[in-house]
């Protein structure tokens, strides 16, 4: 009734298409299935306190820092107010601010955006200073 490791290895190399697609297919589907999944460190939180899982991820913030994410949007009750170069330029301004703060990892927003996706025509506007670009 048991399977060597021969004869399961000889079955694949018979069946390799098989075998090839079924993993796609497989894969394919799991990655749809688990494309809206969003895990943290915190998710080990409510589990009880000599819980070897949650120990870990108390010292890893503890000893290494952790991560907290902060996310940070800014509305206006104009429309359109994003396509103001000027505006575009302070929000660039702040970011570069941010950037150079002790414990920021990374801060991003339109004007990176705008540099990255070659949209250098308009962006950063002529004549105004600190804008990056």
């Amino acid at each position: 009734m048991g399977l060597s490791t021969r004869a399961l290895a000889l079955w694949v190399i018979i069946h390799r298409r098989s075998v090839v697609i079924s993993t796609i297919i497989a894969c394919g589907a799991l990655t749809y299935l688990g494309r809206h999944l969003y895990w943290t460190g915190r998710l080990f939180d409510d589990l009880p306190k000599g819980q070897e899982t949650r120990r870990t991820t108390e010292r890893i913030d503890e000893t290494m820092g952790g991560i907290v994410p902060l996310q940070i949007v800014i509305q206006s009750t104009k429309a359109q107010a994003w396509t103001d170069p000027a505006r575009i330029a302070k929000l660039d301004r702040l970011l570069n601010e941010f950037r150079h703060t002790i414990g920021v990892g990374s801060a991003y927003g339109i004007p990176d955006f705008l540099r990255s996706s070659g949209v250098r025509e308009s962006f950063p506007p002529a004549g105004i200073k600190g804008c990056g670009g």
